[in-house]
């Protein structure tokens, strides 16, 4: 079990710039986060200074006024030093390097179950590298349901790197070096391939077996996965080479209708992070801005810009980015907190994704609304959401009264009383508050057009509900 636990800190991350924070990928148990860390944490000094609480798996935070660093859930100013910590974000890595890679990490990025123009024989299969460091292959295994191919994988795939496997002869891709040869053919009528790590865990999977999702025996076009973050087995990850961007000769120095060892042509940018979750609340004079991601790619950090109006001009407020994990199948959750703000204020933030590529992809933005001390609400209230009807998303506006502390449900159902999504906050700070709803449910899975009924609660106290409407 242990073994697990510590590999799940692999994309620990740490930054102490002008917005000190800690991200750690969501994890089953806050509590098991707590004792590792506090194990690692311990030979430094930190037990006697920091008190650490983890409200919910994913965040971890220590910080002073003075930095720009703050958050609900911190019960102590911690004063740690940076060296201390570290050395505790080195432990934690260097366990989790020892420990190897974990499902989504290398993926099965590029099949050509059809052969090439040179022969149908002339298969070869692409894996690739989403993290950032360089694992070692040896022990692995690919396999075919049916158990031919059977593949005994040596060597080590570099970081964001391609690892080529070409069949019977290093021909087959005539110009560019095999990692691996191997033997036993793919049937084209479809076939179940797995990749297995050294102890047998489940690293990637192509359910094939109904029928190849993509790819021509006809023009000998590879089949290609659209995104490293998509799921193997779902047809709308995987398509067909274009013919345009291709890589590579086969063995009579022909171009391949593929790209071995190259970005796949069909690759889509858009499907990088998948946002779950953006909200803000107004923290006596800051404002805390929230995210969670429900799977990130080729991610660097996200950056943060803030405006006074919805279409700008907007500045940024991250100097550095925010680490993000990378390559996370199960998505993290975030946080900044902006000081430079003024009560009774509107304001707009920008959230940004920056990938390992250098490129920004705009993932949203968000209203907050400032409120000084005098001016908070004496109740809960349900202000409402804007757009309305939207699509495919909309921001929930409400106020926290400044008589209570406790947990904040908002809830959205179905016209027939199907629970769609869930939110539940802690009530630290009272004024007003907003969350975004991207249209989805509780899975992740975009949510049908119709109507649907949204209700505010806190501690049990039914606060307001409203209609949304969400449009084709």
């Amino acid at each position: 079990m242990w073994d697990g636990i510590i590999r799940h800190f692999r994309n620990f991350s740490l930054d102490f710039h002008s917005s000190l924070h800690y991200h750690i990928p969501a994890f089953p148990s806050s509590h098991l986060c707590f004792s590792i860390l506090r194990l690692f944490a311990q030979p430094s000094g930190l037990r006697h200074r920091s008190r650490l609480v983890l409200p919910h798996p994913g965040w971890l935070l220590f910080g002073e006024r003075e930095t720009g660093v703050s958050h609900p859930f911190i019960k102590r100013r911690s004063k740690m030093k940076q060296g201390k910590a570290r050395i505790v974000a080195g432990m934690l890595a260097a366990a989790a390097m020892a420990l190897g890679a974990g499902p989504g990490d290398v993926i099965l990025s590029e099949i050509a179950w059809m052969g090439t123009a040179a022969g149908y024989t002339h298969e070869w299969i692409e894996l690739y590298n989403t993290k950032g460091s360089a694992i070692d292959l040896t022990g692995w295994t690919l396999s075919a349901a049916d158990g031919t191919p059977n593949i005994s994988l040596t060597g080590t795939i570099p970081a964001h790197g391609y690892y080529l496997l070409e069949r019977s002869s290093d021909e087959t891709v005539s110009d560019i070096a095999a990692d691996r040869i191997y033997s036993g053919d793919l049937g084209n009528g479809g076939e179940t391939l797995q990749l297995k790590d050294a102890s047998s865990n489940l690293i990637d999977e192509v359910d094939c077996s109904e029928g190849w999702f993509a790819g021509s025996n006809t023009t000998k076009s590879s089949m290609e996965r659209r995104h490293p973050g998509a799921p193997g087995s779902d047809p709308s990850s995987w398509d067909t080479n274009n013919g345009i961007i291709r890589n590579g000769t086969d063995a009579n120095g022909n171009p391949i209708n593929g790209t071995p060892k190259a970005q796949n042509s069909v690759y889509d940018a858009s499907l990088s992070v998948r946002l779950s979750g953006f909200y803000a609340t107004v923290e006596k004079d800051a404002v805390h801005i929230r995210w969670e991601t429900a799977s990130e790619v080729n991610t660097r950090g996200f950056h943060l810009s803030r405006g006074t109006e919805k279409d700008g001009p907007f500045s940024r407020i991250t100097s550095v980015p925010v680490t993000a994990g990378g390559n996370d199948a199960f998505g993290g959750q975030y946080g900044f907190m902006d000081y430079d703000v003024r009560m009774n204020a509107e304001y707009w933030y920008h959230l940004e994704e920056l990938d390992i590529f250098g490129a920004l992809h705009s993932l949203g933005k968000l209203r907050v609304v400032t409120a000084s001390r005098g001016l908070l609400p004496q109740d809960h209230r349900l202000i409402g959401n804007y757009p309305n009807p939207f699509n495919p998303e909309t921001t929930i506006e409400y106020e926290i009264g400044s008589r209570d502390n406790g947990v904040v449900h908002i809830s959205i159902f179905s016209l027939t009383g199907r629970s769609v999504k869930t939110w539940a906050f802690p009530v630290r700070h009272p004024g007003r508050q907003t969350v975004r709803w991207f249209g989805d449910d509780d899975a992740g899975n975009p949510s049908p057009s119709g109507m649907y009924v949204l209700r505010l609660s806190v501690d049990g106290w039914p606060a307001g509900s409203l209609k949304l409407i969400k449009t084709e």
